[in-house]
């Protein structure tokens, strides 16, 4: 009994000393080595106010047609539903990884949580999910033509896939969408609303049509709205690389861009919206999306210094070799920046119609 009594006592006083000590050493030390890190982090990607909350992360919805699949074993039906790409999905856990909370902050904070003290900060968390599909029924959107220089057209969206879509981006907090709008709804609207109203940079994945095959690739429309306010960055026919790619020298390689942009989302921008930060993380494949997207997660300290709050845009070059079905090996020292331009932000940090070409 007495032996019982003493262990009881001994466990006592240890969760006395635990919770008076180490309790407030380890919200010190949270506090020290997490409150930059996290201040820059939630300033450029708008998780503050009334944007906090998970960070939602949207893929590309690729919906499959009945027997549109080819089975394994002696299966007819085939599959068919809504189905995302692999580039796209390992992206978005790459920034995922990049945003939530780092293991040694998830210890501590789970240890102060198990001595009986209250968290140490709600943590940054992000949802990985697909982007709402093209309803049946629903006209296809029209494709822009690499002569754009006009505006988006935007009374393209029947009332209930416009009301979803004002739903999900109008929620407040932060949007991340993956892909450009060919399979990517979200995008789609960002690209045509979000910068119409906003007065942003304009840009349009082009396709159009030359004899048998077609051209890709992306314009950008800057703020005044002219033809000499336009950049072209064309998707180039596949090519033989020269002999200066080191371990490439013979590959065939096509090259691709891609674009980072934030825009923001006002308040009552639409009835119910609430203030948010949507980002654009897109090229004209899979990818360079996914490029994009793991572009931003290693950058986004590099872009905070240069841009804080303000919205921008960003147009990368890539040189990509692609065997198969295996994911694109992207040849040494790209992503290359191309062109940038951002829109004074809240702190006053860039200039609007800071327009560059590298």
């Amino acid at each position: 009994m007495f032996a019982f009594l003493n262990e009881v006592s001994v466990q006592f006083v240890t969760g006395v000393i635990a919770s008076i000590f180490l309790l407030p050493l380890i919200r010190v030390f949270s506090w020290l080595t997490r409150r930059r890190w996290r201040s820059h982090l939630r300033d450029f990607f708008g998780i503050n106010g009334e944007s906090r909350g998970a960070v939602q992360i949207k893929v590309s919805c690729i919906p499959v047609i009945p027997r549109g699949t080819v089975a394994v074993t002696d299966h007819t039906a085939g599959f068919n539903g809504n189905a995302i790409t692999e580039p796209e999905y390992q992206a978005a856990l790459v920034l995922t990884q990049a945003i939530q909370a780092k293991p040694l902050a998830s210890f501590l904070r789970a240890f102060a949580e198990h001595l009986g003290g209250e968290s140490i900060d709600p943590p940054e968390m992000c949802q990985i999910s697909l982007s709402p599909p093209r309803p049946a029924g629903h006209p296809r959107l029209p494709d822009f033509p690499k002569s754009y220089v006009g505006e988006h057209p935007t009374d393209v969206y029947e009332k209930p896939v416009r009301e979803q879509i004002e739903k999900v981006l109008g929620r407040g907090g932060t949007t991340v969408l993956i892909g450009s709008n060919v399979y990517n709804l979200l995008t789609d609207f960002a690209l045509r609303i979000l910068t119409e109203r906003d007065n942003a940079n304009h840009v349009v994945f082009y396709r159009s049509q030359v004899a048998d095959s077609w051209e890709r690739g992306v314009v950008i429309r800057t703020q005044d709205a002219n033809a000499s306010a336009r950049r072209v960055f064309e998707r180039l026919p596949l090519a033989v690389e020269t002999p200066d790619s080191g371990a490439y020298t013979g590959e065939t390689v096509h090259t691709e861009y891609f674009v980072i942009q934030r825009l923001s989302v006002k308040r009552r921008q639409w009835p119910g919206a609430r203030a948010g930060t949507v980002f654009v993380c897109a090229g004209n494949s899979s990818d360079t999306s996914a490029l994009a997207v793991e572009t931003l997660a290693q950058t986004w300290k590099s872009l905070h210094k240069e841009y804080g709050d303000a919205d921008f845009t960003k147009v990368f070059k890539v040189k990509l070799v692609k065997r198969g079905d295996e994911p694109a090996d992207v040849l040494p020292n790209y992503p290359r920046m191309q062109w940038a331009s951002s829109r004074l932000s809240r702190s006053g940090r860039a200039e609007r119609g800071n327009d560059s070409f590298k």
